[in-house]
């Protein structure tokens, strides 16, 4: 079933670019298990065209991992979904995710710097935007992005089951410097913090995720928080209602799968 405007944490052609530098530092190392691939229509990513390719596949030759999906319908019909991979390398505390092609393809610059602390992602260093992650205890409680000053905040609860329950979105308020050069300031307190989407994640099987060790990927990172998979999602806008003349719920989303399941794990 597809799955319309998720909140996009962005994965595909779009996102990021990282500095040059920090790539020097990164070496091939270890092994982890990874699944064989997924559906993006399972994973938070927001598939808008028809066309789109859909499915993405992982491989893993012993020195570093390769993503493989494409989902511009310009010139899927050109390619092949080998033609424009992820390489993506692990290094201590570090991993490093970058878009290649074979010769025959220009792809958009796309380099993310992800670091970690004791297996806890800490910091997503990005073109465009940078993101911090802080936690209570074991548990993800807060993730920051940074452009321009706190302009958003997401706050984690999760529910005895060690299954996430519900993701808040707040957004800071955009001022000018006396350059005139915006930057954002948050505060939970001022008439834009009200602003804010819900996300409520439920349903959940008892089975166990496949996807933990997936989450440095942008469009698996919310369903590998979990214990378990959920398999009903709702989505709910809050702002300012020009019917009712005052902040109010003005938009609810909803979506909810059907998971087959192969050695007692969800198929995605």
């Amino acid at each position: 079933m597809k799955k319309n405007n998720f909140l996009i944490l962005g994965v595909l052609l779009v996102l990021v670019g990282c500095r040059e530098d920090s790539y020097n530092e990164i070496q091939t190392t270890g092994k982890k298990e990874f699944i064989s691939g997924y559906n993006l229509l399972s994973m938070d990513y927001d598939i808008t065209n028809p066309f789109a390719y859909t499915l993405v596949k992982l491989t893993n030759d012993g020195t570093h991992y390769t993503k493989k999906s494409y989902t511009d319908p310009l010139i899927q019909g050109e390619i092949s979904i080998d033609s424009i991979y992820y390489d993506i390398k692990y290094g201590q505390n570090l991993v490093s995710i970058e878009l290649k092609s074979t010769p025959r393809f220009y792809v958009k610059k796309y380099k993310k710097l992800i670091k970690f602390n004791q297996d806890k992602i800490t910091e997503i260093i990005n073109l465009n935007d940078s993101l911090v992650f802080e936690y209570k205890g074991d548990v993800l409680h807060e993730v920051t992005h940074l452009e321009k000053g706190p302009w958003k905040k997401h706050r984690y609860y999760f529910n005895s089951s060690g299954n996430l329950d519900s993701i808040v979105t707040r957004y800071g308020s955009l001022k000018t410097n006396s350059e005139n050069k915006p930057y954002y300031i948050y505060n939970r307190d001022n008439e834009t913090s009200k602003i804010r989407d819900i996300q409520v994640f439920s349903n959940y099987d008892n089975a166990e995720n496949p996807l933990k060790e997936l989450g440095i990927f942008d469009e698996v990172f919310i369903r590998s928080l979990s214990k378990n998979n959920y398999r009903k999602y709702q989505k709910f806008t809050v702002g300012f209602s020009i019917i009712s003349n005052k902040i109010d719920t003005i938009s609810r989303q909803e979506q909810t799968w059907d998971f087959g399941y192969l050695n007692g794990k969800p198929v995605f």
